[in-house]
């Protein structure tokens, strides 16, 4: 399981021994796995064939009864060597994977678990065999009399076989993540040809500009926007939001989202790797085939292991020999080979090799799920350690979109008539402030009508004439240039606006034939969840700091409605950046977020960047995690699943070492001299299975916890 040692097809690691990650232009198919899911049935059929040989090898060695009726027979000797027969099956043909595994690690000149493997079946079935032969030639001595073990050789290949056959389905089960995303990609599109007909075509036939037609439930094919009609399309894939959202000319669709009610045509903008999905599906690929820090320092630990082991068991096998020769043991050969057998079987790394891998891929592919595309392993690593969050203000905790928050208008007015004027003369202007409040207009069905006499005022305001009324606005200064000096109503308006503007908001001022009629304000919003975060960050006692380019008032604003206590307002991008590497000498893990090009230096140098996805491509560049569905409390989400994936990556490091640490001790022969056993190599193989197992359902655990 070393995600760097890759091939351009199916094969084992020179390091582990154990099936090789697909490379990653492979695991972006949708029939990745196929090759993985043979291996597993050429696995099961061996374990099949080596389960229909190890039992009666085991009954006819193993039951007194039956070994003493064999006896009485004359067949002892016969059913030996049948049994010597079917272990050779057993151990060269259902074992031969397990061999060629170790003796690629033997080229080079490294060990792996199969080593050890080989190495103890090896021992076992030649050191019976020469018993065999030599008791055939009366040649046998009282040091190896009736020791044959080929019940042993044929068991142990079996319960690899299950070990092996368990663990292959369960890591592809935590790969499933990236598999369903992939189902969610249809391979068929309809795409209107230019004399209006329609034709259906493969998905990886559209070409960018083709109009394609979205019927209720299909799935969109690519991603592009929306050119005719309006429809309700579920992208949970992406936002993880339960609600549909509405769609209609001049929306962006992405592929694989989902199509509700209406039936809408769209335009291909981008096709095959590059649309969003694609993109969200090599990320997670390539991040699962990334390694965590920790698991390098495993790998060390582990080669080290077994040359330990090794000694360890070569050790045992020369005192079981000596001394037990030297106290007149009885078979004393026979007991020094058990204990060498049991303590390579029993001392496998395999769980140890399993350990990091598997939470990590698990946690990746939650992490997909959840709408936080995480680059590496390491990243989950570095984010369970964070104490401060450094995160900017527009786009991120703020919607960076302004609407209309407030209309105040004068006594003889009605504020949905304002609206419609408003509206109406905005419609013809390109200022930003005109498009949010021409959408504010078209949300509350405010009617729009036609104006005449236009003119714009740079840095003003504008001006029109509107069913024969001249409507003004703008800025209070640039309406008291319009109006009638002598009105105080204008006087009026700018008072009730200000608290307004003491929020940072800006007012839009109206007047109607020379009369002042009332006040737009409008506010970039701040998202509904940002409280929530700021608040689930001093909950977890971590440090939050928003850094912002905005105006001090606009940030003091916003930070006294978080509650945010360090503010740093009027930044340029090297003052992000200073603020990060300041905090970051003064011992602070820090979390930078942000979406804009000015956020980018601040990202890339904080211990951990998260971009959100509908900001700056260098931002997200930048960045170790992008949010697909721009919500701040994924924030929430990825500190908690990161948490979440070092603890159950701890856990399983602790099971592998607790049990190595104890079973090897055991397995050379340790606990005889007080209690009279030494351990079977059957039962270490059983153990060694269940040591992986537990590694495996540890980690699978990670697919169902709460990560909040």
């Amino acid at each position: 399981m070393h995600p760097e040692i890759q091939e351009k097809k199916a094969g084992t690691c020179i390091k582990c021994g154990m099936e090789l990650d697909a490379p990653l232009a492979e695991s972006l198919a949708l029939d990745s796995q196929s090759e993985g899911k043979q291996q597993d049935l050429k696995l099961l059929k061996l374990l099949i064939l080596s389960g229909i040989i190890a039992i009666p090898v085991f009954f006819t060695e193993m039951t007194p009864g039956l070994s003493s009726f064999l006896s009485g027979l004359g067949l002892k000797t016969s059913v030996a060597w049948i049994n010597a027969g079917l272990a050779a099956i057993s151990l060269f043909y259902c074992g031969a994977p397990f061999i060629q595994r170790a003796y690629r690690a033997l080229l080079h000149k490294t060990l792996n678990m199969f080593s050890l493997i080989v190495m103890g079946t090896f021992t076992a079935y030649f050191y019976s065999l020469s018993v065999l032969i030599l008791q055939a030639l009366n040649k046998a001595d009282k040091l190896i009399q009736g020791g044959v073990y080929f019940e042993t050789v044929s068991v142990i290949i079996t319960l690899v076989l299950a070990g092996q056959v368990l663990e292959g389905r369960a890591r592809r089960r935590t790969k499933n993540a990236i598999q369903e995303i992939l189902k969610l990609s249809p391979n068929m599109a309809i795409r209107i040809k230019e004399d209006g007909s329609e034709e259906t075509i493969a998905t990886k036939e559209v070409s960018i500009g083709d109009i394609l037609r979205l019927r209720p439930g299909d799935k969109v094919p690519v991603d592009g926007q929306v050119t005719e009609g309006e429809s309700f399309v579920d992208e949970s894939l992406f936002t993880g939001e339960p609600v549909a959202l509405r769609k209609h000319p001049g929306k962006k669709v992405m592929a694989g989202t989902i199509n509700q009610r209406g039936s809408f045509l769209m335009r291909a903008e981008k096709v095959g790797s590059k649309t969003f999905l694609a993109e969200v599906i090599a990320f997670t690929a390539k991040a699962q085939q990334s390694r965590a820090p920790i698991q390098n320092r495993i790998d060390n630990i582990a080669s080290v292991f077994m040359i330990v082991v090794l000694g360890i068991a070569t050790l045992s096998f020369f005192i079981w020999l000596v001394v037990g020769t030297m106290i007149g043991l009885e078979n004393s050969l026979n007991y020094a080979l058990l204990a060498w057998v049991s303590t390579l079987i029993i001392a496998c790394p395999c769980a140890m090799g399993l350990a990091t891998p598997l939470s990590i891929t698990v946690s990746m592919g939650r992490a997909a799920q959840n709408g936080l595309l995480v680059k590496d392993a390491e990243t989950m690593e570095r984010l369970s350690k964070i104490n401060t969050l450094v995160i900017d203000k527009t786009g991120t905790l703020t919607t960076a979109k302004l609407t209309v928050s407030h209309i105040e208008v004068a006594a003889d007015q009605d504020s949905h008539s304002i609206l419609s004027m408003t509206a109406s003369v905005e419609r013809q202007s390109e200022h930003p402030l005109a498009e949010a409040i021409v959408t504010y207009a078209k949300e509350r069905k405010a009617p729009l009508e036609n104006i005449t006499d236009f003119q714009a005022f740079a840095g003003k305001g504008a001006e029109a004439n509107l069913n024969g009324k001249t409507v003004v606005l703008g800025q209070a200064d640039f309406l008291a240039t319009k109006i009638n000096s002598a009105s105080s109503l204008l006087e009026d308006l700018k008072n009730r606006a200000k608290p307004y503007q003491e929020k940072v908001q800006t007012v839009v001022f109206v007047a109607i034939d020379g009369v002042p009629a009332g006040f737009l304000s409008l506010s970039d919003t701040i998202k509904p969840q940002s409280r929530q975060l700021i608040a689930a960050m001093r909950d977890r006692g971590i440090a939050v700091w928003m850094a912002t380019g905005d105006s001090q008032e606009s940030a003091d604003a916003v930070a006294k409605d978080l509650n945010i206590s360090h503010v740093l307002a009027r930044c340029l991008p090297e003052d992000k950046l200073q603020l990060v590497a300041r905090l970051k000498k003064n011992g602070a893990k820090v979390l930078m977020v942000g979406d804009g090009v000015n956020d980018a230096p601040a990202l890339a140098a904080a211990e951990v960047g998260v971009a959100m996805a509908s900001g700056s491509p260098s931002a997200i560049e930048s960045a170790d995690v992008s949010i697909t569905n721009n919500n701040p409390l994924s924030i929430v989400k990825l500190l908690g699943l990161a948490r979440k994936t070092v603890s159950n990556l701890k856990q399983n490091i602790f099971l592998a070492f607790i049990y190595n640490g104890l079973s090897v001790p055991i397995a050379a022969g340790l606990l005889f001299p007080f209690t009279g056993i030494l351990l079977s190599p059957m039962v270490a193989a059983i153990a060694m299975m269940l040591s992986s197992l537990s590694v495996i359902f540890s980690s699978l655990r990670l697919k169902n916890t709460a990560i909040v």
